[in-house]
C-alpha cells in the first residue's frame, strides 16, 4: 500500500487493500472536475496506454454546488485576505455555515489547517459569510 513506480518517472497509487486476486480498492479518491469518466485498468506493466484497458460502466461527478474566489497573489508575506463563497444552485441561507481550509491532499473531514486563522479566534474554524 503506497505508490508504486514503474521506472523512473511513472508512479501511480497502488491499491489500499485487495483480496486473493479477486478484488482491489483505492480509498481516498477524489474529484476536482465535473463530468463523466471512465476507469482504466492496467495489470501490468504500465509503460505505454496499449497496457490500459476500459472497465464497463462510467463514474458521473456532478458540479459542486459552490464556488470560491481568492486573490491569486497570496504569500506567506500577506497579512489578511477574503475568500468569497457564491451558491451556484438554490439552497439553504449561508447562516451558520462555516469555512474551514485543508491540504489538498486531505479530505474536508480533516481538521482546519491550523496555520490558517479564520475570523472568530485564533483557533476557530467559524466564519460569518455573506449572501450572494
Amino acid at each position: 500500500v503506497g505508490t508504486g513506480c514503474v521506472g523512473e518517472h511513472l508512479c501511480v497509487k497502488e491499491p489500499t487493500r485487495g483480496e486473493g486476486g479477486t478484488f482491489v480498492e483505492w480509498a481516498g479518491l477524489s474529484a476536482t472536475a465535473a463530468g463523466t469518466y471512465s476507469f482504466c485498468v492496467c495489470l501490468g506493466p504500465c509503460l505505454s496506454g496499449r497496457h490500459w484497458t476500459s472497465v464497463p460502466g462510467v463514474l458521473t461527478v456532478g458540479a459542486s454546488p459552490f464556488t470560491f474566489s481568492a486573490p491569486t497573489d497570496l504569500t506567506t508575506a500577506s497579512t489578511t485576505f477574503t475568500v468569497t463563497l457564491t451558491r451556484t444552485s438554490a439552497g439553504p441561507t449561508p447562516t451558520g455555515w462555516t469555512l474551514k481550509l485543508v491540504p489538498t491532499w486531505r479530505s474536508c473531514t480533516a481538521a482546519s489547517d491550523p496555520r490558517f486563522t479564520i475570523p472568530g479566534g485564533p483557533t476557530s474554524t467559524t466564519a460569518a459569510p455573506t449572501a450572494t
